[in-house]
C-alpha cells in the first residue's frame, strides 16, 4: 500500500531535497522516505533510552508476563 500526503518545506530544505536527489539518483519521494525512516529508528532509540532511565530510576516498573497471562486468564 502507498500512502500519499501533501508537505510544504521550505525554500532551502526543497532545493537541498532535489540537489541531493538529482546527485544521487534516486526520486525525491524515495530520499524522503529514507530519510524518516532513519529519523524514526533514532526517534525509536531516543524513546527506549527514555524509557530504560525511568526503569532503572524506578520511576517506572515492569510486570511479568506471566502475571499479565494469568491475569487475562491466559495460563
Amino acid at each position: 500500500m502507498v500512502g500519499k500526503i501533501n508537505v510544504t518545506l521550505s525554500e532551502e530544505v526543497a532545493e537541498e531535497l532535489d540537489r541531493l536527489s538529482k546527485e544521487i539518483g534516486i526520486k525525491k519521494s524515495k530520499l524522503i522516505e529514507k530519510a524518516l525512516i532513519f529519523y524514526f529508528n533514532h526517534l525509536d532509540l531516543k524513546i527506549a533510552e527514555e524509557r530504560l532511565k525511568k526503569l532503572e530510576s524506578g520511576e517506572t516498573y515492569t510486570i511479568p508476563a506471566e502475571k499479565v497471562y494469568e491475569e487475562l486468564g491466559l495460563v
